[in-house]
């Protein structure tokens, strides 16, 4: 136990050292807090070790590669149980896979959900019966900005406790959360907030032993290197990254990930709205087939936003 708590006391130090490395070089306005939760992630009862260490940005690399073998293109969909009481009928499996759906983004709940016993019968069932017909589960947490603007120990207690709460039910965790939302366009203020959860949240999964992926608007990586961070998105500490693209035609979705498929070494799932509404651009109906053509043809991972449009259909 002893050996097991000094390990984890190590990497703690090691995701700080890093971070305040780069934070303090290259981002000259980082608030003291954020430099006061970093601290916090090598040991919360003592003082910052210092050090040159080298940069995870590649989050938990002995579960990415475990994971990436004999991989599938990952065709996704983002589903939100909360809009079903009760129920969620087998038939929109069936649905979903006339898509050929292979990966389900299991969103809209939250930690009282799972405490709630029909409700959670509900969720699992329905889990159960998708991996039983050959479906990755990821479970989606965190869905608002303010979690990048938590404590380190409240977001590690948050991110933990849905974990365990939900464990062995999702083969991923992923998270939805934009600070630029409520920080405003300052690159200088947003990015720093979010590099410094993804790190917290980084050693949360791997001492849980869970994969957790980041979704974030495929313009954060340029966000990032305007900031003087030059690997981009590659500087979270996440297992994947999920990039939101928001367009009206296939071409312009193509153009907007163009140049980021060679940049970006880490996992990538391109994230496709195809729902009209919330104030943002989405891929026209008669553009959804040749898109979805095209990633396939390309072998290129993406998911649908969301899953009610489909079922609709």
């Amino acid at each position: 136990m002893r050996f097991l708590m000094g390990r984890s006391l190590f990497r703690r130090t090691a995701i700080a050292g890093s971070l305040l490395q780069i934070l303090s070089l290259m981002c000259t306005n980082v608030s003291a807090e954020i430099f006061q939760d970093i601290t916090f992630i090598s040991d919360p009862t003592a003082s910052l070790t210092k050090g040159n260490v080298a940069v995870n940005t590649t989050g938990n690399s002995k579960i990415s590669e475990n994971t990436n073998k004999n991989h599938t293109a990952e065709i996704g969909v983002w589903f939100y149980a909360n809009q079903y009481l009760n129920t969620i009928p087998n038939g929109v499996l069936e649905k979903l896979e006339a898509w050929k759906i292979n990966t389900i983004y299991f969103a809209g709940t939250d930690i009282d959900d799972w405490k709630n016993m029909t409700t959670r019968n509900t969720y699992f069932n329905f889990i159960q019966y998708a991996k039983d017909n050959g479906m990755r589960v990821y479970g989606v947490t965190l869905e608002d900005p303010s979690f990048a603007l938590m404590s380190a120990e409240e977001l590690e207690e948050t991110f933990r406790r849905f974990v365990n709460i939900t464990r062995g039910l999702f083969d991923a965790y992923v998270i939805d959360v934009e600070p630029h939302a409520i920080l405003g366009p300052d690159v200088h203020t947003f990015i720093p907030e979010y590099i410094r959860m993804s790190h917290i949240l980084s050693w949360v999964s791997q001492e849980e032993g869970v994969r957790y992926i980041d979704t974030v608007p495929y313009w954060y990586h340029r966000a990032i290197r305007q900031i003087g961070i030059s690997p981009g998105l590659d500087i979270l500490a996440s297992d994947g990254v999920n990039l939101m693209t928001y367009s009206y035609t296939s071409n312009q979705t193509l153009e907007n990930i163009k140049e980021l498929q060679s940049e970006i070494k880490k996992p990538v799932t391109i994230s496709i709205k195809i729902t009209p509404g919330q104030r943002a651009p989405h891929l026209k109906t008669s553009e959804l087939s040749e898109m979805i053509d095209e990633f396939n043809l390309q072998r290129l991972n993406f998911t649908l936003y969301e899953a009610q449009f489909i079922l609709s259909r």
